[in-house]
């Protein structure tokens, strides 16, 4: 008995130091914390929350008394499941017999964990799952008899009972988690090699064949399976031989959690059948290569971690996403092919494959995770395929060698260091491709294609003249004339600016700059659809950005969308935006001026954040009424003037804040028509055009609103109102029909 409690004790210490077990615990096997859930109500003996479908969860119970019938329901809740209920409950050490109603369908996890006294348990029919570490080290349970209605038993679900001897499961049950039983004297006293419960799930293999042959009536590997055989040969406990080899029957649709986990296992045929694998299933094992047939639909996380000997995988299955660490610290694996709809690639997937020389990602593909090919040192070149649309932070860090990665597509981005010590690679892309200002940004070498050289170009079809990695005609930009269709991107056709169809489908965004000009014009129209925001880091570290001109049907301007353009020295916010995001100019360094758009409400924070060279900020009359600090940090207020109508309420704020204060009349603004405009010029343009008189159509039919500077700039009649006669008057003007009165394009009188 000493011997057996001695081995019990490295066993659990082994177990608890793997991957296998899912939860923390402290020293004693007890789980280390409870999870926590919020607005637990008392009442009674139990404490409880309410769940969405109004049923309640008991989470801890108050009562005392060695018997426990758990109530139906609970101020009018049916009481439908139970999660650490009486673990560690102040009558934990004098329950011995408890009831569970027909109301409860889930006995949840660590419900009766560590009851020392706990010898008999009745179950309703109602019962379809017993989860993690339900019974956990319930030392006096000698018997369990589980109900017809039961579907699954979770990981560690009566771990170290270990008195428990007879154990009655039912044909229902279809899955049996990592470790369900271990340590139980009901397993150990199996005497088959293979132990198979419930609807055909193996649990355990206890023989000392190398090569076992699993029967054709195992549906379900469970978690740990083999790998459970392989702990107990390391501490030289019932079994003493590695897995070799397994074939895997036809009969079997599902490999559980950690099924081979460090078995030892060097060879396997996975039969068509199998159409999902658990986390970790062959983790840490000898395998030399693998197939994953195409009717597999899903594939956890960690599945072939660490086994140094896999030198090539090949994945016909569709799956939707590899899983992270899937192949990490795989040291041999030379290459790997993934079949087009995998869509993503998780975090730390292939990094530390130390010989990964050759990877095909298939079409299709829109994520790779962070670090996903991280210290892959043999890795020369690799191609994102056009689908890809967002990349970790060092997915391609620490590849000393890779000196090659294709951006064939124009919509892939990324937020910073995906090359970390992946020193001399080279972006290869389009001009118009969000690759290349990611890449510039990280001032990474970026070589853009040519299709005249085939060093640089990607293979295209060359019936077809597209290319065949990204599927968009390399020769022309996306048709701007056609409707602009939502959730689609669009390059403008002077290839500066990539935009989208607003959310309200009456004007277009312009989602990235990827100008390399030190001035710029916004143009107010793009598909034939007006300019209406700037979206959120558009042209953020831009580092040549001098002067930008930003057109009048400009509404909103996201967060960060300057932030850190280096170069940019002056900005003008037509009077059409409302609205400018957090950040929006932070870290502009050599921004001196700034003109506010008199329908801002206010100054958003951080939007000038250390713009260290800032000096002159006029803000003219309109909604505004305070002008913040908070709008700009890491700014030496005391050496900014804010330029601003005399005893307006600006004035006023911005004295209070510690700025200094000029009056708009004592520096004419270029912008104000006010002061250096003419009558009906309301672009301030020095022409009288049409667009002038639509302008002020617009303004009176109130589809405009006028600061106080446009209105009487659009009053060419002078009759104090903005009407259609004062449009009228323009038009005529501007095609050679003015009055021979008329004061159009005349001095405006302040």
């Amino acid at each position: 008995m000493k011997i057996k409690r001695i081995i019990s004790a490295v066993l659990t210490a082994l177990i608890l130091m793997s991957p296998l077990s899912a939860y923390a615990y402290t020293a004693d096997g007890a789980p280390a914390a409870l999870v926590g859930e919020s607005e637990e109500i008392t009442s009674g003996n139990y404490t409880y929350i309410v769940l969405e479908d109004n049923t309640a969860k008991l989470m801890k119970y108050l009562g005392s008394g060695t018997n426990v019938v758990i109530p139906n329901e609970i101020d009018g809740h049916a009481v439908s499941a139970l999660e650490w209920t009486f673990y560690n409950c102040e009558a934990a050490d004098s329950i011995e017999n408890v009831t569970i109603p027909d109301s409860v369908k889930t006995v949840g996890t660590g419900t009766f964990a560590l009851l020392p006294h706990l010898n008999y348990v009745l179950f309703s029919d109602s019962v379809e799952k017993v989860e993690g570490n339900a019974f956990r080290g319930c030392s006096a349970l000698e018997e369990i008899r589980l109900p017809s209605s039961l579907k699954s038993i979770g990981e560690s679900a009566f771990f170290y009972c270990d008195n428990l001897r007879n154990v009655v499961i039912p044909d229902s049950v279809q899955d049996v988690g990592v470790l369900a039983f271990e340590g139980t004297p009901w397993l150990e006293n199996h005497t088959a090699d293979f132990v198979t419960v419930g609807d055909g799930v193996l649990i355990c293999y206890k023989g000392s064949d190398q090569q076992p042959v699993i029967p054709d009536t195992v549906k379900k590997i469970g978690g740990g399976a083999f790998a459970v055989a392989q702990m107990r040969s390391d501490i030289g406990s019932l079994v003493t031989t590695y897995i070799t080899d397994v074939s895997i029957p036809d009969s079997v649709t599902e490999i559980g959690d950690y099924a081979f986990s460090r078995s030892g296992i060097s060879s396997i045929h996975i039969s068509d059948s199998v159409k999902e694998i658990g986390t970790g299933a062959f983790r840490f094992t000898n395998l030399g290569t693998v197939t994953i047939p195409a009717n597999v639909k899903s594939m956890g996380g960690n599945c072939f971690q660490g086994c140094e000997s896999l030198t090539s995988a090949v994945i016909n299955a569709p799956i939707p996403e590899l899983g992270d660490e899937t192949f990490r610290a795989c040291t041999a694996l030379t290459s790997v092919t993934l079949p087009e709809g995998i869509t993503s690639i998780g975090e730390h997937c292939f990094s530390y494959c130390s010989a990964l020389s050759d990877i095909k990602l298939g079409e299709g593909l829109e994520t790779i995770g962070e670090e996903a090919f991280y210290s892959c040192g043999e890795l020369t070149a690799a191609t994102v395929p056009a689908s890809v649309k967002t990349i970790g932070t060092g997915a391609f860090g620490d590849c000393k060698k890779l000196e090659r990665v294709d951006f064939p597509g124009l919509e892939t981005s990324w937020e910073s260091g995906i090359f970390g010590w992946s020193y001399g690679v080279k972006v290869y892309c389009y001009s118009a491709s969000m690759a290349r200002k990611c890449a510039e940004k990280e001032r990474v070498e970026v070589v853009l294609y040519d299709p005249e050289n085939s060093d640089t170009a990607p293979e295209t079809d060359t019936a077809s003249g597209t290319d065949t990695a990204s599927g968009t005609d390399t020769d022309t930009a996306p048709d701007t004339d056609t409707e602009i269709t939502p959730g689609e991107i669009y390059l403008s056709d002077d290839s500066n600016f990539l935009y989208a169809l607003s959310d309200d489908g009456e004007g277009v965004d312009i989602m990235i700059s990827i100008a390399m000009e030190e001035k710029l014009t916004v143009p107010s129209q793009l598909g034939e659809k007006p300019v209406v925001a700037i979206s959120e880091s558009a042209f953020k570290s831009g580092t040549l950005l001098k002067t930008i001109t930003l057109p009048d049907t400009l509404e909103s301007i996201g967060q960060e969308a300057f932030m850190d353009s280096v170069a940019l020295e002056e900005i003008t916010l037509p009077d059409s935006v409302a609205s400018v995001g957090e950040r929006a100019f932070a870290g502009c360094t050599a921004l001196k001026k700034a003109y506010i758009s008199a329908s801002m409400e206010s100054l958003p924070d951080g939007m000038f954040d250390d713009c260290t060279s800032l000096t002159d900020v006029t803000i003219p009359s309109g909604a505004m009424k305070e002008v913040s600090p908070a709008a700009f940090r890491g700014c030496d207020i005391g050496n900014i003037t804010i330029h601003c109508v005399p005893g307006s309420d600006i004035e006023r704020s911005a004295q209070e804040n510690g700025f200094k204060t000029a009056p708009i009349d004592a520096e004419p603004l270029p912008h104000d028509p006010v002061y250096n405009g003419k009558l009906g010029d309301m672009d301030d343009d020095g022409y009288i055009t049409a667009n002038d008189a639509l302008t002020i159509l617009r303004a009176s039919v109130g589809m405009e609103t006028f600061t106080a500077a446009q209105e009487k700039t659009a009053d060419v009649d002078l009759d104090g109102y903005i009407t259609a006669n004062d449009a009228l008057d323009v038009l005529r003007f501007s095609v050679g029909m003015a009055a021979a009165d008329s004061k159009i394009n005349t001095p405006v009188t302040a």
